[in-house]
């Protein structure tokens, strides 16, 4: 993009511009290994804590059911995970790594980090703590407006994406 662009002002275009720059970034980093950067964040998710129910999952990467399910239907079939109802509540349902998807940790797991790096490289480590602080601040601020949203509106459920908070069912 050239300077003087006429959406250089919009704060939310700009946010947008540079998460697909990143995202491509990290597309190009995965491409030997046959993930994507939306199956990385979830394989990055179950490395921590594996056996996520859907909803959780779906609550750690702001996903709604549908992309979730979308997603790990693709990963299921590419045998990087598995799915399993849970043994105490059968509603709930979990993921799983396969062998497959966790043999791809070594290899894959720092490659966010090696984008995050490139993208601020020509920042000094103020301004990136800064810059992490302001976008921590800038999500959770629009993750409260989706809960009052959804106060209003139950059926967006929007700040079910990312509280951090479990179900009784999950």
């Amino acid at each position: 993009m050239e300077k003087g662009h006429p959406l250089d002002g919009s704060l939310g275009f700009m946010i947008n511009v540079v998460g697909r720059l990143m995202k491509r970034s990290l597309y190009l980093k995965l491409s030997d290994s046959g993930i994507t950067p939306t199956q990385w964040t979830v394989l990055m998710c179950l490395w921590e804590d594996d056996g996520l129910s859907f909803t959780e999952l779906g609550k750690r990467l702001c996903f709604d059911h549908p992309t979730i399910t979308g997603v790990v239907d693709r990963m299921e079939r590419e045998k990087l995970v598995r799915r399993r109802r849970d043994h105490i509540d059968r509603r709930v349902v979990k993921v799983f790594l396969t062998q497959k998807g966790k043999n791809l940790e070594p290899s894959t797991a720092g490659m966010g980090a090696d984008v995050d790096k490139e993208t601020v490289e020509n920042l000094g480590k103020a301004e990136r703590k800064q810059l992490e602080e302001w976008m921590i601040a800038c999500r959770d601020k629009l993750l409260e407006d989706a809960r009052v949203l959804d106060h209003h509106h139950p059926s967006s459920n929007l700040s079910n994406q990312h509280t951090g908070k479990k179900k009784q069912n999950d």
